[in-house]
């Protein structure tokens, strides 16, 4: 390839004169795979980078490498970042990318692959790519549509060692690092790895454990006794629809994806409700006369937030919580921002001692 005939300070003013237009292209791919990872409620920390002025210059002219066209042929100008808390999801987000975005298979790889059966140290996927036709309308996309820029994909705990070895770099930097230093780092990185394939273990028990507990909700054991996993089971169940149909009549948005359900549970726990026929019950007689409760909680949430937005999770464990007359308590143990529990709880009710209810023939 033919190095590039642009003198450093030509090169540097072209850069600087696009600069604004990498920002908002970075900005915008970045809402792009943050939209898309969202709608299938992947647990992912997206973010986005244009190279600094610096950075720049120096890839372009580093000795040992030739670029006939800096601007064009460094395809990492742009950088997008996806750390991921499930490992086991690497393949689908991949996927899910390659959906949206055309990829160089030449300049992409798995930087895993360098490293020998003996050896540990930096760990991702690395996808260059650009946008496709159909991403070409959007305004800050069509300017660089042509543009290369790269995809990082990595573990949470890859990224941490990512972290840890730059910020180590720069501290070794003015001196000559030492034997020992060196093999701490990459002792570190032979921990991390390790933790992550627990962490990817983990979570597929985690998934093996909440399938489960859908299967009892599906066979409608109402005496199994209450816990978190079933509970979120549960927010599936059409009595919950019920609900939400109800709250969304008052003017609530309720986001109906399903990721914890501590709030029900610590709700089922404060009303001493004890099984899955007892929550069922309970959520059915609620529906009717959920209309107040929803009306304040649609109040109190556009007053305090701006916006009337609340999880299912949330307006159920709410709603039993007020029937029972523990709404106090559940608003603390919750954590809800103090003044939204002012506006939904201004006299605060007396804290019942819970009476275990057990309906074991309800289901």
């Amino acid at each position: 390839m033919k190095k590039s005939k642009l003198s450093v300070a030509a090169l540097r003013e072209s850069y600087r004169r696009d600069y604004l237009k990498y920002q908002k292209f970075a900005y915008e791919i970045q809402r792009i795979v943050q939209d898309l990872l969202s709608r299938e409620n992947l647990g992912c920390l997206v973010t986005s980078r244009v190279k600094s002025e610096d950075s720049f210059l120096e890839k372009a002219f580093r000795p040992g490498k030739s670029y006939a066209n800096p601007l064009f042929d460094i395809t990492d100008i742009v950088g997008v970042r996806i750390v991921m808390t499930n490992p086991n999801d690497l393949s689908k987000v991949s996927r899910m990318v390659l959906k949206c975005f055309q990829m160089n298979q030449k300049h992409s790889e798995n930087t895993a692959q360098r490293l020998g059966v003996n050896e540990f140290g930096y760990r991702s996927h690395h996808i260059v790519a650009r946008v496709r036709s159909s991403l070409a309308g959007v305004p800050a996309v069509s300017e660089c549509r042509k543009m290369w820029f790269e995809i990082q994909i990595r573990t949470l705990l890859e990224h941490a060692w990512d972290e840890i070895s730059h910020r180590l770099a720069y501290k070794r930097a003015s001196s000559s690092p030492g034997h020992s230093s060196e093999r701490v780092l990459y002792q570190t990185a032979a921990v991390l790895e390790l933790c992550d394939k627990l962490t990817a273990d983990l979570w597929r028990q985690i998934h093996k454990e909440s399938v489960d507990a859908e299967r009892e909700v599906s066979r409608k054991h109402s005496a199994q006794t209450l816990h978190p996993l079933l509970c979120r089971a549960y927010l599936s169940t059409p009595a919950v629809s019920a609900v939400v149909v109800k709250a969304e009549s008052c003017g609530l948005i309720v986001l109906r994806r399903r990721s914890t359900a501590g709030a029900l549970f610590s709700a089922a726990r404060l009303a001493g409700i004890a099984t899955l026929g007892s929550l069922n019950h309970v959520v059915i007689e609620i529906t009717d006369s959920s209309c107040q409760w929803c009306r304040l909680l649609q109040m109190a949430q556009k007053q305090v937030m701006g916006v009337s937005v609340v999880s299912a999770d949330f307006l159920v464990g709410f709603l039993i919580a007020a029937k029972y007359e523990v709404l106090p308590k559940w608003l603390q143990d919750n954590a809800v921002h103090p003044v939204l529990a002012a506006a939904l709880c201004p006299v605060p009710l007396p804290v019942k001692q819970p009476t275990v209810i057990s309906l074991g023939s309800q289901a």
